[in-house]
């Protein structure tokens, strides 16, 4: 096997030239599916043909080198797309149906942001606290937390090594296909306009690409 490929997974390496790592199946977190982001990604990247464009890049492509793209179904990061070149986190936000209410405050012990509270006598959520992990909508028993706005949340330039960066933050998108549309074009970017020998991680700290 390559020294690039060395100990990492098979079921998340293509071909050497791109990684992908995703979520395990069946987690009950999930705030988005991951399943058909990733299966519409593999094929988008082969078309890329990113492994001749490396090759171009650097004269012997190696582990760093290599985009690497982190799929997270919630905002629990098991996958690290806080950390990768290219990050697509999911999240749901609660929609409230007061009638459907019966003061339990269930949801409120559930967060762990605290972005719920009943101080006013009446559910209240902040949103800057909330992350969107979908908790409380899962443990409200009267079915008054519902399934509000849902997409990804995207992220780029995360790396770890010598000089660790959190991805920053790109904006967020509703549907797949957005999703997909934004993670090709950071890439074609990074491929067009990127200098001799520079990671994609090292170009996208410098050159923020919106949806």
């Amino acid at each position: 096997m390559e020294e690039s490929a060395r100990s990492y997974s098979t079921q998340n390496y293509s071909a050497q030239n791109y990684i992908i790592e995703h979520c395990r199946p069946g987690c009950p977190k999930a705030a988005r599916s991951w399943r058909d982001l990733n299966e519409r990604l593999r094929p988008a990247l082969e078309r890329l043909a990113l492994g001749e464009k490396l090759k171009e890049k650097f004269p012997r492509i190696l582990y760093h080198h290599l985009p690497k793209i982190g799929i997270s179904a919630c905002p629990n990061g098991c996958s690290q797309p806080q950390i990768r070149d290219i990050g697509v986190m999911g999240f749901i936000k609660p929609r409230f149906e007061a009638e459907l209410c019966t003061d339990c405050r269930i949801c409120a012990g559930v967060c762990l942001e605290d972005a719920i509270d009943f101080e006013s006598g009446s559910f209240r959520l902040d949103p800057e606290s909330c992350l969107g992990c979908g908790d409380c909508i899962r443990s409200c028993p009267s079915g008054a937390l519902r399934k509000g706005e849902s997409g990804w949340k995207l992220l780029q330039g995360g790396r770890v090594g010598r000089h660790p960066r959190f991805g920053e933050p790109s904006g967020q998108v509703v549907t797949d296909e957005e999703a997909l549309s934004w993670v090709l074009a950071v890439l074609r970017r990074y491929l067009a306009d990127s200098g001799p020998g520079e990671r994609l991680s090292h170009y996208l700290e410098h050159h923020l690409i919106k949806p």
